[in-house]
């Protein structure tokens, strides 16, 4: 395939840029001539090119509490009705009232008082609604999950899991994503894995009602990880965030993105000095002037001129993946392909570094869409379950490509393809490069941001666009990306994770 008749695009991670970093900064874009890669070959087998057109209480445990309760007698049965040891710990809430109940019945005589509807039986004295200290925090992740237990502790996979749950992140001083901000140092005997005592170790005896000192205690613990960054080298930090990248990539099942961090590092970067692999650090922002920063870049080379307007009325061109590896090219100069992050990173925080990264670690994943033969670029009839599975394909746009034994699909290779086959090949093109264009990586740099608790943590000087609380995330990378990319054609499907 002749690259060099590509048209070369690159994304950035934006940023507004003060006026004083203004004065020093030329867009870091290279495009070649614009003419389409040739397409203007038969398909492949099973692919078409692209130029084709409450529980109940059991005795035990009753006996189990009642063995280990002192009852005072009160006026109100539902206040203070019994006083529990820690053993009442090992019951859901809804157990506990029920016991409660029964207790003082056994005890006092006459009816069994009404249960309040949303009994709470933790002590009030903590920033969190759902637990106090340590044990009653493993209470609660065990009736979410049952296999974390006091005994194995809680994984890495575990906790960014539990960061994904928006609303009680927000709800809760992004709790779970602040453990995850400082993992690697909680981590003493460095096992992946939190247990109950490194976690106590952290939290004391409780949490207790004031964030603040919990806000510090994290910060402080964050700092050591932010030390340690600032002593590497350039190059030791760009690999501590491609192991970073693989830490989130991996606990998050973020299987895509791993195949392209690997398939990038197995290419070679033919220009940069700070690299590993195809993935470099360079000065991206050198003679610019477009009042933004650009902090991360991924390179290729696309066939861009494709027309198309959305189910919601929006247009723009969508793009065809074909190539991103670095050559040079006697005509057309050198061709610096792959991601590039801005050098201005290395002067930041570690987690923007990280964050960048699987941004454009997702813009990366175009690879998987696309198929290079000699003859050009073919999609395969997989890509019809894979739109489908991630709920990008409609259920009726489905059935249109697999019904009567892919009557539809298999006729796109046909000389006499309708027009509603042609117009539905064309919105299968569209919905693939929606799951690697810039709506798709922000989401994901929005995720990678829920993960280590940044909406509470962000500082002056951090990359900000994404963090915010869920039910904010959608309208703000829609507000960035209509500001800051132009022409960008959005998902006209539910795109956005926040439930």
């Amino acid at each position: 395939m002749e690259i060099n008749q590509a048209q070369f695009l690159n994304y950035t991670v934006n940023r507004k840029m003060t006026s004083d970093e203004l004065s020093n900064t030329v867009n870091y874009v290279s495009v070649a001539e614009n003419a389409p890669v040739s397409l203007n070959s038969a398909p492949i087998e099973n692919e078409i090119s692209v130029a084709s057109v409450g529980s109940t209480v059991s005795d035990e445990a009753l006996e189990k509490l009642y063995n280990s309760v002192s009852v005072t007698t009160v006026a109100n049965p539902n206040v203070n009705s019994a006083k529990l040891s820690t053993s009442y710990r090992s019951f859901s809430p809804a157990e506990i009232m029920q016991i409660k109940t029964v207790i003082y019945n056994l005890h006092n005589g006459g009816e069994t008082p009404t249960p309040d509807p949303t009994p709470d039986p933790t002590p009030t004295n903590s920033f969190v609604s759902s637990f106090v200290d340590v044990d009653t925090m493993f209470d609660y992740l065990n009736n979410v999950d049952s296999s974390i237990t006091k005994e194995s502790g809680i994984t890495k996979a575990q906790l960014v899991t539990l960061t994904q749950d928006d609303d009680w992140e927000d709800a809760n001083y992004d709790f779970f994503g602040s453990l995850n901000r400082i993992f690697d140092v909680l981590d003493v005997d460095d096992d992946a894995s939190l247990s109950y005592q490194e976690i106590k170790d952290f939290i004391g005896e409780e949490l207790g009602a004031n964030f603040n000192d919990y806000y510090d205690k994290v910060n402080s613990y964050s700092d050591k990880i932010q030390d340690e960054y600032e002593k590497m080298s350039s190059q030791e930090k760009l690999e501590f965030a491609i192991d970073k990248a693989r830490e989130y990539l991996e606990a998050s099942g973020l299987t895509d993105q791993l195949d392209a961090l690997d398939r990038l590092l197995d290419q070679e970067d033919m220009f940069n000095d700070i690299k590993v692999g195809n993935i470099a650090i360079a000065n991206l922002n050198k003679n610019n002037t477009s009042g933004y920063t650009n902090l991360g870049a991924y390179n290729y080379y696309a066939i861009n001129n494709n027309p198309y307007t959305t189910n919601d009325g929006e247009s723009g061109n969508y793009k065809i993946w074909t190539y991103d590896e670095d050559f040079v090219d006697d005509e057309d100069g050198n061709q610096d392909l792959g991601i590039t992050l801005d050098i201005s990173l290395l002067d930041g925080s570690w987690y923007d570094l990280v964050n960048t990264l699987v941004h454009e670690l997702t813009h990366a994943t175009a690879f998987k869409y696309y198929i290079q033969t000699n003859d050009g670029v073919s999609i395969s009839r997989d890509v019809i379950d894979t739109l489908h599975d991630k709920g990008a394909l409609s259920d009726k746009d489905y059935h249109f490509f697999v019904d009567d034994d892919y009557e539809h699909w298999n006729n796109l290779s046909s000389s006499d393809v309708t027009d509603e086959e042609s117009k539905m090949f064309k919105r299968l093109q569209y919905l693939l490069y929606e799951q690697w264009g810039e709506y798709a990586a922000y989401q994901v740099d929005a995720d990678y941001n829920d993960s280590i608790g940044q909406d509470v943590y962000y500082r002056d000087g951090d990359n900000t666009t994404t963090a915010v609380d869920g039910k904010n995330e959608k309208q703000s990378i829609d507000d960035h990306i209509k500001a800051s990319y132009e022409n960008e054609l959005p998902p006209d499907y539910k795109w956005w994770s926040y439930a």
